[in-house]
Order: C-alpha cells, then structure tokens, then sequence
C-alpha cells in the first residue's frame, strides 16, 4: 500500500502514441492569470484512454468531484468541445 505503479499494458485499441503513464503534467501557462498559476507551481494531468464523442453542438463540463474538499488534489474545472476534439 502506498506505492503507485506505472507499468502496466496499454488497453486493447489503444493508440499506440499514447502515453502509458496514468500522470503526466501540464505547462503552468495554462492557469497564467489565475488563482493557481505560480512561477514553479507544476500541474499534474490525469491521463484517460477513454474519450467522449458528443452531438455536434454539445460541449462537456469537466469539473472538480463535487463535494469532495479532502482530496490530495484539486481539480481544474474546463468547458471541452467533445463534438470536435474527441480523437486526441
């Protein structure tokens, strides 16, 4: 217990320029302007194999996990045209 593992096999059709690793991180410029953005501030990306087509016109709301303040990480909340980028 305690210990993260990374090495484990990429799900069957996965593209194979995917990223094995479940973590990743994010260049700071993204929140440049915000309350999160800090010079040597690092943001940590989850990564997902799984991607979400919607209708066209629809976007998704990808938020923090509601009530949930305890968590060892927060969330950036993110409007996502998943009608258009969804093969990425």
């Amino acid at each position: 217990m305690g210990r993260f593992l990374k090495d484990r096999d990429a799900p069957w059709g996965a593209l194979t320029n995917c990223p094995r690793s479940p973590i990743d991180f994010h260049d700071n410029n993204q929140v440049k302007g915000s309350p999160f953005f800090e010079e040597d501030r690092f943001l940590v990306k989850f990564n997902c194999f799984w991607t979400i087509e919607l209708p066209p016109g629809y976007s998704l709301l990808v938020t923090h996990p509601i009530n949930r303040p305890a968590l060892p990480f927060v969330s950036l909340t993110g409007l996502i045209a998943a009608d258009r980028c969804h093969e990425n």
